[in-house]
């Protein structure tokens, strides 16, 4: 029993008898939980020896782990900061890889292709066994006008989104990536939306371009913004949601929704559709004690948006096993609300910034540490490839949570005792 419930492919249960065993399980003694915890760094409720240091040694050689399992961590968001070529790429193989070997299934939204069979790393494909699945040729199993269900008492059916709020959240969508969207156009779309869905329950994007261009000026206008991601047919109709497959398969332990081939802006679409099902996924059917760790890259270009589907995911994201691997070159693009939100994240790793984001990246430090701005500009000047400043919690002599910063370098795959000929 305790092995199946890290596993869905170990049990096969219905999503309704899930949540009654994670109800069940989260009502024994946290004793129970908290020896099951510190036997291991990715899992939870194994008897096993925890594994080998999971991403990186200490200048001193000694193990620097991210406390992944530990029960007074705060949440199991990472953020990852560097330039490109800095190492971040191959240090999130590392991490997945020790996720895998630990029997956790991880999920990547890739849009900047550093994900592609051919640009990752040998061992990383031995071990985790990592599946694509190319958006642009075989579309996404995902129904982007389903209505999304809300739990707020386990104990009566959850509530479901109407027409109406529905069209809102689909037009919000549409809305993060073509910002010239004024408040007629915004209006038009929630109402196309709406009376689709009302008048017929299998809606479709084809459905939506024919009534915008029936909806005079404002419509035809955003019918002729919408054609190029409604043609590009990026999801498979009359399929609602692939999470349950892809976070359950039994020889593939990452997968992979691959964007390449997609337009930029389809890409952004897809990526935040995707985020805001993954979210409804988690909330209906998650439980903290069955982590789902999502990476994504390149985050700047993303919705960070009060209420988008990353800000409720960094926010609220623990309860329903979310656990976010963000990187980013830069902390430009982002509001001082958006850095704050992002820099509460349990764990942050920084590599070498660009030469530009130094002192960004360094006023950062600076306000978490007690050392001075400049201080952090000449460390992270000085980081090499495959090195970086860890901050996070270190357990201390007593089991418990001290956070502090340390200058690491990322073990090499090769080097990782996976147990794995």
């Amino acid at each position: 029993m305790q092995r199946a419930v890290t596993s869905r492919a170990q049990v096969n249960l219905p999503e309704q008898r899930w949540r009654e065993l994670d109800r069940a399980m989260e009502s024994l003694a946290e004793g129970y939980l908290e020896i099951a915890w510190q036997g291991a760094i990715f899992t939870f409720w194994t008897n096993e020896a925890g594994p080998e240091p999971m991403l990186i040694l200490d200048q001193n050689g000694d193990s620097v782990y991210w406390h992944y399992g530990h029960e007074r961590l705060d949440n199991r968001h990472l953020l990852v900061f560097g330039a490109s070529g800095s190492g971040k790429t191959y240090g999130i193989q590392c991490l997945l890889t020790e996720m895998a070997v630990q029997g956790l299934r991880s999920l990547i939204i890739d849009y900047t292709d550093g994900f592609l069979p051919g640009q990752v790393e040998s061992r990383f494909t031995e071990v985790a066994q990592p599946a694509s699945h190319y958006v642009a040729s075989a579309g996404l199993p995902l129904n982007p006008f389903r209505r999304q269900q809300q739990i707020i008492d386990p104990n009566v059916p959850p509530l479901e989104e109407n027409p109406y709020q529905v069209g809102s959240r689909v037009a919000s969508i549409f809305n993060s990536v073509y910002e010239t969207m004024g408040d007629q156009q915004f209006a038009t779309l929630v109402r196309a939306i709406e009376n689709g869905i009302s008048a017929d329950a299998g809606f479709s994007l084809n459905q939506l371009l024919e009534r915008l261009q029936d909806e005079g000026q404002y419509g035809l206008s955003l019918a002729n913004k919408l054609e190029p991601f409604i043609k590009a047919q990026p999801f498979r109709e009359g399929e609602n949601s692939a999470w349950d497959a892809m976070l359950a398969a039994d020889e593939h332990w990452v997968q992979v929704l691959q964007l390449k081939g997609c337009g930029r802006e389809v890409q952004k679409l897809v990526t935040e559709f995707a985020l805001w099902d993954l979210y409804d996924y988690a909330c209906t059917t998650g439980s903290k004690k069955r982590p789902i760790p999502v990476v994504l890259d390149e985050i700047q270009n993303l919705d960070h948006r009060s209420d988008s589907p990353l800000d409720k995911m960094l926010r609220e994201g623990r309860k329903f096993g979310l656990s976010l691997i963000l990187a980013t070159q830069t902390t430009s693009n982002f509001n001082q609300e958006q850095r704050d939100r992002l820099f509460q994240a349990g764990h942050k790793l920084f590599f070498r910034p660009a030469d530009t984001e130094i002192e960004r990246f360094a006023a950062l430090l600076a306000q978490v540490t007690r050392d001075s701005k400049s201080d952090w500009s000449q460390r992270l000047a000085r980081l090499e490839k495959g090195q970086c400043w860890s901050l996070g919690p270190v357990e201390t002599s007593a089991g418990k949570l001290q956070t502090k910063p340390v200058l690491v370098s990322v073990t090499a795959l090769e080097e990782r005792a996976f147990g794995i000929a």
